[in-house]
This record gives structure tokens, C-alpha cells and sequence, in this order.
């Protein structure tokens, strides 16, 4: 039996690391894995599997609930986010990505990396969703055990994957050609030399997630982008591959990331990418996409003349969707059980 920690359900309501833990959960369960979905009681914040039973702990505090050890009453515990079990249970960590190390300075970045590195140095196998994230781990934790961490890379939903075109519940903001922006665009999510950009062009942008339309993004689109730049506070799997396979391409031209999802979701959805040479991001888009090595109003207007080019366009959503085939959750789980085993069996 596997303990899934499912505190990130306490924390999120939606975003890649619940795509992830659904995904596992389900797989999991569909295979007939015996496994134990545990959930603080009271308000949580995400939405867990239907597929799977889940379990609630009592929890005094959600807040605090995140930085609490947890009750394991299986062999092995896998923690959504950084705890471990207090039982002696085997114990299983995924680590996401070092965006705190290198990029917050705020009390909130000592109290997360105080826990983070606890969970990584005591656990006994590490997951590490990108050779990148695996590379930062080593230069933020050079005296962790390399044997113990391992590579897992993440998967893409179904919806991504097949060949939706059109739904009857879902109006898309505008009749216009559009590039597709998805996600999180603060500081090193470099959102604002896209509007740079498009200042001069007729193309409209869609944003997908991410949170509010800041004042000075406000600001920025009554001058320069009236009416061109169209913001949807979430959309569900099927309605975004639909906003992908209409659109002229996906702009994610963040300058670090542990894994890059709405990347692999686009090639897969044949919607060609462009994105920064940086980090994980070429691990995962390999030659398919259209990789800035500076991002800058200038390099992001050259990239979206030339992934609209005929020739170069059919090649890269061809090279797109033959490189999204190599992220499954079934290639997922598979490696994941593989750790559970290893471990399990070290126990024996």
C-alpha cells in the first residue's frame, strides 16, 4: 500500500502539482494499486480524483497543517509537498522546482526552504520532475546523496490529447488570430515584453490563469492594447486544448521553470511554441520549439512572424507532437512505482 500526503489539496486550487497527484492517483488506482489518499478535514482549497477514496486527518490549522509531519500507516508515504511521515515509514518527496531559492527574498522563502530541505535530506528516495530541477538540487544541496534522487519527468492530460476542436459550452473571447499565454506572469515569467511586442501588431493574446489583470498590466493594455488582450481566470482541460489548437502559438518566455506543462500540452495539441532557452524548457521541448536565448520585444516579434511562416509552421507542429508522445502519466507512474518497489524491497 502507497500513503499519497495530499496537503497540496489544502493549498492549491488548481495548478501542476494537483495535475500531478491526480494523475498518480488515478493511474494508481485504475492498475489496482492499493493505495490511501489522505486529506487535512476541514476546508480544502483543491479538488482531489473522484476515482479514489480518500481519507481526512484532523488538522487544527490549514496553514500550519503544511508544515506538520504526517501520520503513514502504510510501507511507503508520498508527500504532495514536502512533509514526512512521523511513523518509520519509507519516504517518497517530488521536487518541483527552486523558484524560492532564486527568486523570493521574503521571510516566506527561509520558512519554505527550512522545509523543503528537511523533507529532500531525510527522505529516502527524492523525485525530481526535470533534469534541471535535479541539477538545481545539487547546487542548492551538493551533500545530498545522489543515488537516492531520481528523474521522473510529468505527463499530459487526455484532453490534450485528444482531438478536441469545438464544444458547445465553450465561446472563446475573440473571433481574431491570437497567441495563447498560460499561467503565472509575475517577474521572471518575463509577461510584460509580450505586450512590448504585440504593441504594434494586429494579433490579439489570450491569457489563461495566472490571477488578475495587475494595475500595471492595466495600465500597459489602455495605452498600448485596448481591446487586443483577453484574460480567462481559469479554463478547464478540454476548453484550453481547444484555445491551443486555435491558436497562432503559445508564448511562455519564462525565464525558469521546474517542468513547463503548458508547454508539453501544446505540442501535443499541435500549437506551435515559443518559449526561453532556459532551464527545463528545452528538456522538454527539444527541437520542436522556437527557443529564445533573450527575450526581448525584438526576439519575440521575429518569433512570431516565423512560426507563422507555412514551411517552418507544419515542421514544427509535426516535431511537436512526436515530442509530446514521450510525456505519459503511464511513463510517469510506471518510473514512480519502480522507486516504491525499490524501496519496499530494501525494507525486506
Amino acid at each position: 500500500m502507497i500513503h499519497f500526503d495530499g496537503i497540496v489539496y489544502a493549498l492549491q486550487a488548481y495548478g501542476g502539482i494537483s495535475v500531478y497527484f491526480n494523475a498518480l492517483c488515478t493511474e494508481f488506482s485504475r492498475r489496482g494499486l492499493e493505495i490511501g489518499l489522505y486529506l487535512p478535514a476541514g476546508n480544502l482549497m483543491g479538488k482531489p480524483p473522484s476515482s479514489v477514496e480518500t481519507k481526512l486527518v484532523n488538522s487544527t490549522n490549514r496553514l500550519l497543517e503544511r508544515y506538520r509531519d504526517y501520520e503513514c500507516d502504510a510501507p511507503v508515504g508520498h508527500s504532495s509537498y514536502y512533509r514526512l511521515p512521523s511513523s518509520g515509514a519509507k519516504s517518497v518527496v517530488t521536487v518541483y522546482d527552486f523558484t524560492y531559492e532564486r527568486y523570493f527574498k521574503t521571510r516566506q522563502k527561509i520558512l519554505h526552504c527550512w522545509q523543503k530541505n528537511r523533507a529532500i535530506r531525510q527522505a529516502d528516495a527524492v523525485i525530481c520532475i526535470s533534469e534541471s530541477t535535479r541539477n538545481d538540487l545539487f547546487k542548492f544541496l551538493p551533500d545530498v546523496p545522489r543515488n537516492k534522487v531520481h528523474v521522473v519527468h510529468l505527463g499530459i492530460n487526455s484532453a490534450f490529447l485528444q482531438g478536441y476542436t469545438h464544444s458547445p459550452t465553450f465561446v472563446s473571447p475573440t473571433s481574431q488570430p491570437y497567441f495563447l499565454y498560460v499561467g503565472a506572469r509575475s517577474t521572471y515569467k518575463n509577461f510584460l515584453p509580450v505586450l512590448a511586442a504585440l504593441k504594434d501588431r494586429t494579433e490579439h493574446l489570450i491569457c489563461v490563469g495566472g490571477g488578475p489583470i495587475t494595475e500595471q498590466e492595466e495600465s500597459y493594455l489602455d495605452k498600448s492594447l485596448k481591446g487586443r488582450v483577453h484574460h480567462l481566470t481559469w479554463a478547464n482541460d478540454e476548453d484550453l486544448a481547444i484555445l491551443y489548437r486555435h491558436s497562432l502559438g503559445l508564448v511562455f518566455p519564462s525565464l525558469y521553470e521546474g517542468f513547463g506543462i503548458p508547454v508539453a500540452e501544446a505540442m501535443a495539441c499541435g500549437c506551435p511554441v515559443i518559449a526561453s532557452n532556459t532551464s527545463s524548457v528545452p528538456e522538454v521541448a527539444g527541437q520542436a520549439a522556437y527557443l529564445l536565448d533573450s527575450v526581448t520585444a525584438d526576439t519575440l516579434g521575429v518569433a512570431f512572424d516565423a512560426i507563422q511562416e507555412r514551411p517552418r509552421r507544419a515542421e514544427m507542429i509535426a516535431l511537436g507532437i512526436d515530442r509530446a508522445a514521450f510525456f505519459s502519466w503511464q511513463n510517469c507512474c510506471n518510473a514512480t512505482h519502480e522507486i516504491y518497489d525499490l524501496l519496499t524491497t530494501r525494507r525486506a
